[in-house]
């Protein structure tokens, strides 16, 4: 039997992505990005050609453990519930599994609520 193959570009993220109920594909920070809800849980980051996602800390200390060649971090990422996934050696399936695991972890959040509206700044008074 021979292992899946390794390496998905963004356009099979997604379809991945898009093809999960109520997944709205849009941008976020600037960069693609798929919501439910209006909660992120995946982007795609193209100046290193990964896929961060969110999920608990604790999932993702096992996949970055079980697969350190798929699944990472950086810096940036290290108190953010979140993985990189490399998508030059992620398989096909993995990048389907990871993204639901994500999916399910923005719906349990429930949707996003709206922020505030801003309160308009009052005029300053002018000192006599």
């Amino acid at each position: 039997m021979t292992p899946p193959k390794a390496g998905i570009d963004f356009e099979g993220v997604r379809r991945i992505a898009t093809a999960m109920e109520s997944v709205v594909e849009g941008r976020y920070y600037g960069l693609p990005a798929f919501f439910i809800g209006g909660r992120f849980f995946a982007g795609y980051r193209a100046d290193i050609e990964a896929l961060p996602v969110v999920l608990t800390f604790e999932d993702r200390d096992f996949l970055i453990r079980a697969k350190p060649d798929v699944f990472y971090i950086t810096d940036h990422y290290r108190n953010y519930p979140a993985v990189l996934v490399r998508l030059a050696t992620v398989t096909e399936a993995e990048v389907r599994e990871v993204l639901e695991s994500a999916r399910e972890i923005a719906v349990a959040l429930g949707p996003k609520r709206p922020s505030k509206p801003r309160r308009a700044a009052r005029p300053r008074q002018r000192r006599k």
